[in-house]
């Protein structure tokens, strides 16, 4: 990056985090004045030490992965990792992974050790199982590394990019790390051992997707390493490289608030605690991003919303002082509980400890001596637990916050107290069990992070030790967004923004917003990956004006109606989800309608009937995603889960507008295409009226007599079907094979869809079930297969069938009048064969209407 050329601007950097260190060192590096503001006395945040009497410990991560963004972050800073003394140590093996009955399994990166431990659980083809895995592996790791971790996702049109499209399958992004293991594994053994490396994200290898199966393929092929002297020395150095730079450390110094300039609707600087006012003309926070939006800024919706979203686990972390060597322990060790999913489901499901946990123990002084003093040993015992349910740091500022002891007091089931001492007595008890060695009496001294210590020491929102989840909606383009939609000048970096946690992502994170900071700043010469990919298609450029960059149409238009507000509503990423399906309706229009000119006019008219239903979905989701089109209804059934509770929930009749006018069109596409008759045609689609308007009634009726409009619109439907999967198919079939095939694919997808809809308003406006956001999700994918892959699949099938066939005999302007004038003329025959008949001779059968009009 390139020294900025006028006079440098101030940057204020908010936590001396991994992510906030790394991005003030390059914007130094730049030519910023950045001063970094941390409310501790150290360094590093989770990344940091805790040492006594000789021993140290992690108190955060503990395994160095994915080196290659350490080497790349000193080096953009003109320097190395070996100049500034760091010293790699590689963990040999990886880790030590023991079962209930005592038996043990070595990762490794030695490949012959590997292909001896497989084959003595799986038989001789588990090697080439595993190199197969391996291969997925590291396919997910080089995809991931160079279009995801490299690039921005300000906006989702940056999911479009060429290289997003082509690679997003390779992924693996909507299975399970779990089900793609088991392609690969066939023992329960082997699948826990190439799975547990989720918990590293947060999250359970059941909900992971499968694309973080990377993790696996960086320990087995590059390896883990070690810094020596603490993982804390790689942020050490990047503050001395940073300081050398011209960064300031301001420690111990608490932000109360951004402050910001009404006038200009920007951040003109941070406010401390103790009322004195720091100007900047840029501010990056790396303080927990949930934290930054309810505590240091404006209430908005934006961030009520962000407490609701899916948070990572928390932990209970023993940070033990062991007074002699307990060999049997290598640097990782891994224990998993015999009750894998069920250990799993406690933690993410429950929110509590698992009964048997699953728990990972870490021995520094086994790599690195100088830990503990010697012949002892450091020992840090990290377990899963759920986060804090009755935490209060995404409540705003403004709003009503508990202490510690309050909170507590207000979940009951999340009793800490207790579940400390249940994890102790467990971890004890199983190392005993497993490895033949008692540690309490070797305990000579013990310290405790709990959800809470996370939560006060950190300001981690529930005590999440890894921020937002990592679920597929909670990443790209759905993930808090690195710039602020309204105050431009203040970024985010870190854990809980794109591109996510751990040590190594927030590092790349560093640079991402380094570059769009540069960009912002006008320096030319700084090469935004942002910028540098964006999809050059005239068709995302048009849409890209239409779609905002950063979703901000919860502040703006916020959840009141005409003075009444719904409690169960929409959030960003709900809104996020509508803006992504009105993006794909508003280019599935432009290219139906696109490809219309590519045919005669006289064949045009079922790319105008499909291009008309896209169109108008594309308009009814921009609604949606705008949080319009909506009224608050007093619900039948309150549910206690947060997600649904409450009493009024968000109907958006919108939604009915747009099935009104489009599912007619939809019936019109099929039902013409099988040649069937304009009276059926019109009758069916005042049978489809009639299923879209009870819906809509029983929508918005309270009581429980919107079960009523419930039963005829599903009465309507079961009409709807039997004329499709009957009437309309024979007449298909008489037609011709050809025309009998595309009806065929196109009526299966409708009929499967079609009776997925009553399901979706049973839990959704029917029922109370399910959170608007999910919602928005289970009838944003069947409205994306009922119109666009409908009408991509439709359009494929018609490339070859002359409408003339069907019955369409449509007259170009072109062409002289229907029937000759003068004495002598003759009307044409209905069982005349059509102009344009097929090379097969087939006729119109005789009750297919023959349709004369002229093509405009």
């Amino acid at each position: 990056m390139d020294e900025p050329k006028s006079k440098a601007k101030s940057v204020i950097v908010i936590g001396a985090g991994v992510g906030g260190v790394a991005t003030a060192a390059r914007l130094a590096k730049a030519g910023f004045k950045v001063t970094v503001l941390e409310k501790n006395d150290f360094t590093g945040g989770r990344c940091s030490l805790i040492n006594h009497d000789g021993y140290r410990f992690d108190q955060g991560p503990s395994l160095l992965l994915l080196p290659q963004f350490f080497h790349e972050i000193f080096r953009d800073l003109g320097t190395s990792l070996s100049a500034e003394g760091i010293e790699l140590l590689k963990c040999e093996p990886n880790y030590n992974i023991w079962f209930g009955d005592g038996s043990s399994f070595e990762l490794s990166t030695d490949l012959t050790k590997m292909k001896k431990s497989i084959e003595a659980i799986e038989g001789k083809d588990g090697f080439e199982r595993y190199l197969s895995f391996l291969q997925e592996s590291h396919r997910h790791y080089e995809i991931s590394a160079a279009y995801v971790l490299r690039r921005n996702f300000s906006s989702f049109l940056n999911m479009a990019r060429p290289e997003m499209l082509l690679n997003l399958l390779a992924l693996h992004p909507f299975q399970s790390i779990w089900s793609r293991a088991s392609k690969y594994f066939w023992t329960e053994r082997l699948r826990r051992v190439f799975t547990f490396g989720t918990m590293y994200m947060g999250m359970s290898p059941f909900d992971a997707p499968a694309t973080y199966s990377l993790l696996q393929y960086t320990e087995l092929a590059e390896g883990i390493l070690y810094p020596r002297g603490g993982f804390h020395r790689v942020v050490e150095c990047l503050v001395k490289v940073g300081q050398r730079l011209g960064v300031e450390y301001r420690l111990s110094t608490s932000v109360q608030s951004i402050s910001i300039d009404k006038a200009t609707q920007k951040t003109n600087g941070v406010i401390l605690e103790d009322g004195t006012l720091l100007p900047a003309d840029i501010v990056v926070s790396n303080a927990d991003l949930v934290y930054t939006y309810n505590n240091l800024l404006p209430e908005t919706p934006y961030a009520r919303s962000l407490s609701k979203r899916e948070a990572s686990c928390s932990s209970i972390s023993f940070y033990w002082s062991i007074s002699r060597r307990v060999p049997k322990l290598q640097a990782h060790n891994i224990f998993l509980a015999d009750e894998y999913r069920e250990s799993f489901d406690s933690i993410f499901k429950k929110h509590l400890i698992p009964t048997e946990p699953s728990f990972y123990v870490n021995v520094p002084s086994r790599v690195d001596p100088s830990a503990a003093p010697e012949g002892k040993d450091s020992i840090v015992v990290l377990v899963p637990v759920g986060h804090l349910l009755s935490d209060k740091s995404g409540t705003h500022r403004g709003m009503s916050k508990s202490a510690n002891s309050t909170e507590k007091a207000v979940n009951t089931d999340q009793d800490w107290d207790s579940m400390v001492s249940l994890a102790r007595e467990t971890i004890i008890t199983t190392i005993q069990a497993r490895i033949g060695v008692d540690l309490s009496p070797l305990i000579e001294h013990e310290i405790i992070n709990t959800p809470y210590t996370w939560k006060d020491k950190f300001n981690l929102d529930k005590g999440a030790i890894l921020g937002l989840s990592h679920s597929f909606f909670n990443v790209l383009s759905f993930r808090p967004g690195t710039q602020h939609s309204q105050f431009k000048n203040l970024y985010f970096v870190g854990a809980s923004t794109h591109p996510g946690t751990g040590v190594p992502i927030c590092i790349a994170g560093s640079k991402i917003v380094a570059e769009q900071i540069l960009q912002d700043a006008g320096f030319s010469e700084a090469t935004s990956t942002d910028y540098q990919y964006r999809l050059p298609i005239s068709t995302f450029i048009m849409t890209s004006q239409i779609f905002p960059r950063r979703n901000d149409a919860l502040n703006v238009n916020p959840d009141t109606v005409n003075g009444q507000s719904s409690d169960i509503n929409l959030t960003t990423r709900g809104s996020d989800w509508y803006w992504a399906v009105c993006a794909v309706m508003t280019v599935a229009t432009i290219a139906f309608i696109g490809t219309a000119w590519t045919k005669p006019r006289t064949d045009r008219i079922f790319h105008y009937i499909t291009g008309g239903i896209t169109m108008i979905a594309a308009i009814s989701y921009f609604s949606m995603a705008s949080n319009l089109g909506w009224t608050p209804i007093a619900v039948q059934f309150r549910r206690s889960d947060h997600r649904v509770a409450g009493v009024y929930r968000e109907i958006f009749y919108v939604r009915y507008i747009d099935w009104f006018v489009t599912t007619p069109l939809l019936l019109m596409d099929l039902l013409l295409t099988a040649g069937m008759p304009w009276p059926t045609v019109l009758w069916v689609i005042l049978v489809d009226w009639v299923m879209i308007v009870t819906g809509l009634v029983g929508a918005l009726v309270k009581s429980s007599y919107k079960w009523g409009y419930f039963a005829f619109g599903c009465a309507a439907l079961a009409y709807i079907v039997y004329q499709l999967a009957w009437e309309a198919r024979i007449h298909a079939n008489r037609i011709g094979n050809d025309v009998g095939r595309v009806f065929l694919a196109c009526g299966t997808i409708t009929l499967i869809v079609w009776i997925c809809y009553p399901i979706a308003w049973g839990v959704c406006e029917g029922g109370n079930i399910i959170a608007p956001d999910s919602e928005a999700v289970f009838y944003g994918i069947l409205d994306l297969l009922a119109k666009p892959v409908f009408g991509a699949i439709l359009l494929w099938g018609h490339r070859n069938i002359d409408p003339a066939r069907l019955g369409l005999r449509i007259r170009d302007v072109t062409e002289g009048p229907v029937y000759p004038e003068g004495p002598g003329s003759q009307k044409r025959s209905v069982n005349e064969p059509a102009a344009g008949a097929g090379a097969n001779g087939t006729q119109n059968p005789v009750d297919v209407p023959v349709a004369d009009t002229t093509a405009a």
